[in-house]
């Protein structure tokens, strides 16, 4: 009786530790995963924050360009009034 819940205990022992092994290995793997999609996160920011910065850049360009031509259309329809 003595050898066999030794047997078992050996047993319960050997499937506790692989368990404990496999759940480290997912942990690190988890970890892996989540370092991972916060690199991927801070590169998207910094994309966004990039193409934000030169869509301001061509709306303040269009608009020095639109007030440019704007003037220079005032400036042809006095001369043809005139």
């Amino acid at each position: 009786m003595i050898v066999l819940l030794e047997q078992e205990k050996y047993a319960l022992r050997k499937k506790l530790n692989s368990i404990e092994i496999e759940y480290e290995n997912k942990l690190h793997d988890l970890h892996t995963d989540l370092e991972t999609t916060k690199e991927n996160y801070r590169q998207h920011i910094d994309i966004s924050k990039q193409s934000e910065l030169e869509m301001n850049r061509m709306i303040t360009e269009l608009s020095e360009q639109n007030r440019r031509l704007t003037n220079e259309l005032k400036e042809v329809c006095i001369d043809l009034f005139l």
